[in-house]
């Protein structure tokens, strides 16, 4: 079985290989990366809510002028389905990240079947079929599961590191390090007040590279 996920020290492998052999063998309906580098466009995506932050988090991005994709945790939506509805409002995207936020390879093809069936009951049609696995984890069995259940899979490019980096001064220097270029899909989280706090430092940044953040959906327009 080939795992898409490494750890510890196969880390540098598994980037060399999302770089090089994963963009080009692996179909765009199977799974997302990235989208095309000639556009100054970036996805901005957020996993893990909705949360007690959900409302501040769109409140901000209001402010910002940053429209963004969220990946929400199906027992999370079911509990809390007013704050579902508030991304749209807001001009966002919603798309499951499992209902229990288990890991996909750990499950049957039936449980995995019912992760992304009782998630999507709880979601809104959108452009895109999508979700993304939580904690990234990842298997080729679970990759054409997904896709023979309708779904394309949506990883990232870029990953902020907010999930280890808990401040916000420290999560904006790793992005100005490795600033975001064009197609970039950056990984973020909800339920964090550090990555709550470096969002107006995230926007500016952008700005001075010259992106706009758009919605999954809309990164891939025009090529």
């Amino acid at each position: 079985m080939l795992m898409l996920q490494a750890q510890g020290d196969d880390r540098r492998l598994w980037r060399a290989l999302r770089r090089t052999w994963l963009p080009t063998m692996v179909p765009r309906r199977l799974l997302l990366l990235r989208g095309p580098r000639r556009a100054p466009r970036v996805a901005l995506t957020f996993d893990d809510g909705p949360d007690w932050l959900t409302e501040q988090y769109l409140d901000m991005l209001d402010k910002l002028g940053l429209r963004a994709s969220f990946f929400l945790i199906g027992r999370q939506a079911e509990a809390q389905p007013d704050l579902v509805r508030a991304y749209l409002r807001h001009g966002h995207e919603v798309f499951g990240h499992g209902y229990s936020h288990r890991r996909f390879p750990t499950l049957t093809e039936a449980e995995l079947q019912d992760e992304l069936a009782r998630t999507d009951a709880l979601l809104p049609p959108m452009p895109l079929r999508l979700v993304r696995p939580p904690r990234g984890a990842l298997d080729a069995r679970t990759l054409f599961r997904c896709a023979h259940f309708g779904y394309t899979l949506a990883l990232w490019s870029l990953d902020s590191l907010d999930h280890r980096l808990t401040d916000a001064d420290a999560l904006l220097a790793r992005l100005r390090h490795r600033p975001p270029e064009g197609g970039e899909i950056l990984l973020l989280h909800e339920g964090q007040t550090w990555t709550l706090s470096a969002l107006p430092g995230i926007a500016a940044l952008l700005r001075a590279q010259g992106l706009v953040a758009v919605p999954l959906s809309e990164l891939f327009d025009h090529g």
